[in-house]
Parts: structure tokens; C-alpha cells; sequence
């Protein structure tokens, strides 16, 4: 994996933006809370063995070069770099706060919620383990690949003697969570009741 970190400068060539990336991150604006420059040239790209090297990098480069929000500098960055979010300030935690407020959880998860409260959860009885199998299987995940014997192959195949990075499997992991929360929230999986 090639790891970097990396300067966007503006026309006057002061840098505007620091950030940490691998492929062609600094080079997409998507995930950014800023747009990249227009002209490849405006991007300085510093690579590193590592992606901790990169990190380190990238925090260095906000901290030389400070930033608009807390009043130390010209970047627009709105924390220190790394992994997390350090040092928000003010102001971007009421950005974050507005974001988030007004937000409800849905009837069905405030009705899991509620009904899970104080009690242990019990491994689940082979029957219930059935019951979940037998729901799943009728779900259209709105793709061909997933419903059909062949695109089930395909991706089968695909997959064999692959060997994903930990970070990788999280990410993934993280996804198909999100997926089958989002079913569930619109009715797609029905779990019969214990």
C-alpha cells in the first residue's frame, strides 16, 4: 500500500488543506469538508513507508501551518490529524451538534431498545436461529449478484485465497451491519417473535 500525506494549496500557493490518504484520495474531494484544487499541481503529496508515518505527517503538517478555526493559521482543517478527530473547536463541534440534533431513532429501535432493557440476551435457541434463516432467505437485497445462483458464485469465487487487512475486514464489517440495519428499519427482515 502506498501511504502519503498531503498539502492543497491554493493559487497563491499557501496550502489550504492537510490531510492523510493511499490511491488517489487527495486527489477526490468526496469525504472532505473542503474541495481539492482544480490543477493536479496545487496538490503536494509526501509519501511515507507507513500509514502511521503518514499520520504523523499530516498531524505535523496542520500543526506547522496552523489552522482558520482555532486562529493559529491557514488551514482549513478542523481538527489536529490522526486517526480521530482531536482538538474540535468550538465552532465545529456546534456544526457537529447542529448536525445530529432533531435526530430521532425509529419506532423500531426505540421499541428494541425498550423492550431489551434490564434483561440478559440469551444465546439464540436453534428454532429462533431457523426462524432468522427462514426471513433472510426471501429478502431481495435489490441487486442480481446477491439473489442469483450465479452472481452467488461469482462472488464466491471472487473471493477465494483473498486475504483482506484487518482494517479492511472492519470496514466491511462496519458496511454489512449498516446494510442489514437499514433492512431491518424498512421492513425487509422480520424476526418472528421468541
Amino acid at each position: 500500500m502506498r501511504f502519503y500525506a498531503y498539502l492543497w494549496l491554493r493559487e497563491d500557493g499557501t496550502p489550504y488543506y492537510a490531510g492523510k490518504g493511499q490511491k488517489d484520495r487527495a486527489f477526490h474531494s468526496d469525504g472532505h469538508g473542503v474541495h481539492r484544487p482544480k490543477e493536479r499541481s496545487r496538490i503536494l503529496v509526501f509519501e511515507r513507508a507507513s500509514e502511521q508515518e503518514a499520520l504523523e505527517t499530516e498531524t505535523e503538517l496542520i500543526h506547522n501551518w496552523g489552522r482558520k478555526d482555532l486562529g493559529t493559521g491557514c488551514l482549513r482543517n478542523l481538527s489536529d490529524g490522526g486517526e480521530i478527530p482531536v482538538n474540535l473547536s468550538p465552532e465545529s463541534l456546534k456544526k457537529m451538534s447542529a448536525v445530529h440534533k432533531g435526530r430521532h431513532h425509529s419506532i423500531a429501535t426505540e421499541f428494541t431498545s425498550e423492550s431489551w432493557k434490564g434483561k440478559k440476551r440469551a444465546p439464540f435457541t436453534p428454532e429462533h436461529c431457523q426462524n432468522l434463516s427462514t426471513a433472510k432467505k426471501g429478502i431481495n437485497l435489490g441487486h442480481p449478484s446477491y439473489t442469483t445462483p450465479a452472481g452467488i458464485e461469482k462472488m464466491r469465487m471472487a473471493k477465494l485465497g483473498k486475504k483482506f487487512s484487518d482494517e479492511t475486514k472492519q470496514r466491511m464489517s462496519a458496511s454489512g451491519k449498516a446494510a442489514w440495519l437499514k433492512r431491518k428499519a424498512q421492513g425487509a427482515v422480520q424476526l418472528s417473535p421468541s
